[in-house]
């Protein structure tokens, strides 16, 4: 194959792959747009109906079960952590929160096996933060609902919602 074929193949090649290329832009951006309208229907139009016909579920023909459920999702913002870490233990929920303590070391720094005090005397300079993990949180927080306990949404950023579920 000659200089030329090859400029041609390459150019064939190039050609389709941009092609390829807006051919999958459009399909992302119409997955994008089916998933919009299905979250939609799950959490907003489907609930609505079911809520004003008093459902929680049903049964199409053809054998397939809807239902809806409650979705609950709590978050914990981080210029509130010691205030909520404070209100969890006294109200019998210790240790979800977790101190993270990251120390900057240089490359090639062998301290990384100090303990935090050291650091303070080698001046190296370390962050300590509270943190809890989302699934930790939520978990807590559904097990809270279903207990008919409060979530003090001074505290915690609380989202509540319905969503439909197939099976």
């Amino acid at each position: 194959m000659n200089r030329d074929d090859k400029i041609d193949q390459l150019t064939n090649l190039a050609t389709e792959m941009r092609k390829k290329q807006k051919i999958i832009s459009a399909l992302q951006k119409q997955i994008e747009q089916e998933q919009s309208d299905y979250d939609t229907l799950s959490s907003k139009e489907i609930p609505i109906i079911m809520a004003d016909l008093r459902m929680n579920s049903f049964t199409l023909d053809d054998g397939t079960y809807f239902a809806v459920v409650p979705v609950l999702k709590v978050s914990a913002p981080k210029d509130k952590m010691e205030d909520i870490d404070d209100w969890l233990s006294d109200n019998g929920h210790p240790g979800m929160v977790k101190t993270n303590v990251v120390v900057n070391l240089p490359k090639g720094s062998n301290e990384i096996g100090l303990v935090t005090q050291a650091l303070d005397k080698i001046k190296v300079d370390y962050e300590v933060t509270k943190t809890i993990h989302y699934q930790t949180l939520n978990k807590w927080g559904r097990e809270m609902e279903l207990e008919g306990m409060v979530i003090p949404e001074e505290l915690f950023n609380v989202y509540r919602s319905n969503k439909t579920i197939i099976e």
